[in-house]
C-alpha cells in the first residue's frame, strides 16, 4: 500500500518477523570495509503495531553505512519472498569510541643515555581506534577518505616537574592505516633549548603521547601523565596524556686541545665527549658509542678518507696520529675518549701542525668554543700539535728572572 505501515504484520499465528543482511553496504568511507552487523536477527515486534525494534544491533566498523531489511526464512506464510528490497538511508557517520596505545618503549641513542639533539633515539608504539566493543575499526585510514583521524602530540617532563618540554620533542610521523596508527622510529630526537646553550641533565625525562584535532573528541582510553602539573597527577584525577618511557638525556660536546712534548716521545693530545652536570662539564664516561668519521678529520694534506694523510712530515721525521679504535668507517669514543696519539717524530725532529674535526655531522657535540653565543659552531677550533722544547714567549719577561751581561 504504497509504504504505509501494516499492522497485522508480525500478529501472524506463527508470527512472522524481519531480519538484516549481515554484511551492510558501506556508503563512506570510499574503498573501505563494510564490517558486519552483531545481531542483525534480534528484532522483536514493538508495541506500535508493524514496527520492529533490535536493542543488540550494533556495526564494527567506522563511516556510515545502508541496511536492508529482509523477511526471516526469506518467506511471508510460504507465499515466497519479498518482490522489491529497499535499504535504508545512510546510517552514520559512526566514530571510534576511544584508542588504546600499547607496545610503547623508548631506546637510548647512546647505551644508557641520549645527547639533547642526538637523532638515534628509538621511538615505538602502536594506537589503536577501537570499537566500544574493543575491536580495531579498520576504515580509519588515512589512505581512505575517512576525514578528521587524530593528530599525535608529544608532551614531555623531567620528574613530573610541571614543566613541559613537549615542544622538544621531534618523532617522525606516520600514517593510520586499517586502524592503527604503528610508530617505529629510530631517529626521534630530544633538542636543544632554543638559545643552544647548555641545560639539563634530564635523568628522568619522560615521554608521552596525546591526541589532537580527532574530529569526533574521542580520546585515548588510559591516561597516566599531565606534564603541565608537578606530582603524581593520578592523585588529582587530571591526568592528560599516556606515558612512553624515560630517558637520560644529557647536553654533550666534543673536546679537542692542543699539545705539546718532546720529539723522542709518543705525544697525547686529548679527543673526548664530555656532559653538563648542570654545574661544569665532566668527561662523558659512559659514552661507548660516539663515532667519527674519517672524512671528519681534517689533517694538513686532507681528511682520513685517505689513510695516508694520518701521516704528517715533522722536521726530518714524522708522525702519525693513532686511536683507541680505528677502523674503515671512522674513530670510535671508547668510555668518553678517542686515545688519539701522535707518534715521536724522532731526535731533532722537531715542529707544529694543526688538526681539525668537521662537526657538520653531529650538531649534538658542538659547543660554543669562541664564546661568540653561537653554541652551533660546525668546527672545533683548530688543535695544535707541537714536538720540541718549548721556548715560551719571546716577548715575555717574568718576575725574578735575572740578565747577565
Amino acid at each position: 500500500m504504497d509504504g504505509e505501515v501494516t499492522p497485522n504484520f508480525g500478529r501472524e499465528a506463527s508470527a512472522q518477523s524481519v531480519r538484516l543482511e549481515p554484511v551492510p553496504e558501506l556508503v563512506y568511507p570510499a574503498g573501505g570495509h563494510a564490517g558486519e552487523l552483531a545481531a542483525p536477527h534480534n528484532f522483536r515486534a514493538h508495541d506500535v503495531p508493524g514496527h520492529f525494534v533490535n536493542s543488540s544491533l550494533s556495526w564494527n566498523n567506522v563511516g556510515s553505512i545502508t541496511v536492508t531489511p529482509r523477511l526471516v526464512g526469506d518467506s511471508y506464510l510460504g507465499a515466497g519472498d519479498l518482490v522489491e528490497f529497499t535499504p535504508s538511508d545512510p546510517i552514520g557517520r559512526f566514530y571510534p569510541n576511544d584508542f588504546s596505545l600499547s607496545h610503547a618503549s623508548l631506546t637510548p641513542a647512546c647505551g644508557t643515555f641520549s645527547y639533547l639533539g642526538q637523532d638515534a633515539i628509538g621511538v615505538n608504539y602502536t594506537l589503536t581506534a577501537r570499537a566500544l566493543g574493543g575491536g580495531t575499526v579498520s576504515n580509519y585510514d588515512d589512505s581512505l577518505s575517512y576525514v578528521g583521524t587524530a593528530v599525535v602530540g608529544y608532551v614531555a617532563d623531567n620528574g613530573t616537574d610541571g614543566i613541559d618540554l613537549g615542544q622538544r620533542v621531534n618523532v617522525a610521523a606516520a600514517p593510520w592505516v586499517a586502524g592503527r596508527r604503528q610508530v617505529s622510529d629510530a631517529s626521534a630526537v630530544f633538542a636543544r633549548q632554543d638559545s643552544g646553550a647548555p641545560d639539563g641533565p634530564f635523568r628522568a625525562l619522560r615521554w608521552g603521547v596525546t591526541l589532537q584535532n580527532e574530529r569526533d573528541g574521542r580520546d585515548l582510553s588510559f591516561f597516566n601523565m599531565n606534564a603541565s602539573i608537578p606530582g603524581d597527577c593520578n592523585v588529582a584525577g587530571n591526568c592528560t596524556a599516556v606515558a612512553l618511557g624515560e630517558l637520560d638525556v644529557r647536553y654533550g660536546r666534543l673536546r679537542l686541545e692542543s699539545a705539546y712534548g718532546p720529539e723522542v716521545r709518543d705525544l697525547p693530545v686529548p679527543l673526548y665527549t664530555e656532559y653538563w652536570d648542570g654545574q661544569r662539564f665532566l668527561r662523558a664516561l659512559d659514552d661507548s658509542c660516539t663515532s667519527l668519521a674519517r672524512s671528519a678529520f681534517q689533517y694538513p694534506d686532507g681528511t682520513l678518507d685517505n689513510d695516508a694523510n694520518r701521516t704528517v712530515a715533522v722536521g726530518a721525521g714524522q708522525s702519525t696520529g693513532g686511536y683507541t679504535s680505528l677502523d674503515s668507517t671512522g674513530v670510535q669514543i671508547l668510555a668518553g675518549n678517542a686515545g688519539q696519539v701522535f707518534s715521536a717524530p724522532g731526535q731533532g725532529n722537531t715542529g707544529r701542525f694543526d688538526i681539525r674535526i668537521d662537526l657538520s655531522a653531529y650538531p649534538w657535540l658542538r659547543f660554543d668554543w669562541t664564546q661568540s653565543g653561537d653554541y652551533d659552531q660546525s668546527y672545533l677550533p683548530p688543535a695544535n700539535i707541537g714536538f720540541g722544547s718549548y721556548r715560551g714567549h719571546d716577548r715575555v719577561i717574568y718576575w725574578r728572572e735575572v740578565f747577565f751581561e
